[in-house]
């Protein structure tokens, strides 16, 4: 479903901040250890701690293992963004702070403009925009995904078009945000309507 979509892709998001947790390996006893593990010599040697050098090599070496595994997770993300039929869109405080190439031409973005820092409720017709507010409200406040319903967008081109929408919170360095997916129902609301009217006409 267009929802679990919505989950999957914030999973990929919360990966994008995860980082793992690993520890430091115990130093090596010292050359002058003795072969009897249980004599106080022995004892004092395996207690040493880790020079400081050696500490901070091994926290650089995490890091950009960390940093390395980062990289790759944003970068399939990326792919798999840009990849959707549908329109995905990130939106904090209420502006528009990433779109897919999807979002941009089921909203009829000419080439020399862009979404980024629009309103989110300039894209919305004003009809959903009180129910656009309560969805956001219950996401931040409960951390969980908004269900899926049937809203209208306004292209910049002033064309009103049906959608699917679904929404989920997320988290990044700049603080929460909304991610949201979008799905054109225009042509199949249209259908729909020409044949309930055939029907209805048949029935007359």
């Amino acid at each position: 479903t267009r929802q679990g979509a919505a989950r999957e892709q914030e999973s990929l998001s919360a990966a994008l901040l995860s980082s793992s947790q690993d520890s430091y390996p115990s130093p090596d006893a010292g050359p002058h250890s003795s072969p009897d593990a249980g004599t106080a010599e022995s004892q004092i040697s395996d207690s040493r701690p880790v020079p400081l050098h050696r500490a901070h090599s091994r926290l650089e070496e995490r890091v950009a293992r960390q940093t390395a595994a980062l990289r790759e997770t944003e970068e399939r993300y990326r792919a798999l963004v840009e990849m959707s039929p549908d329109g995905i869109l990130i939106q904090r405080n209420d502006r528009i702070v990433f779109t897919n190439s999807a979002a941009r031409r089921l909203f009829h973005v000419p080439e020399d403009a862009e979404l980024k820092d629009r309103s989110i409720y300039a894209l919305f017709h004003p009809d959903n925009h009180r129910l656009i507010r309560e969805r956001i409200r219950r996401m931040l406040a409960s951390g969980r995904p908004a269900p899926l319903v049937e809203e209208r967008i306004v292209c910049l081109d002033g064309v009103v078009r049906e959608v699917e929408v679904a929404a989920c919170p997320m988290a990044d360095a700049q603080g929460p945000a909304i991610q949201v997916v979008l799905h054109d129902i225009t042509e199949r609301r249209r259908l729909e309507r020409e044949i309930l009217k055939v029907v209805e006409r048949e029935q007359e």
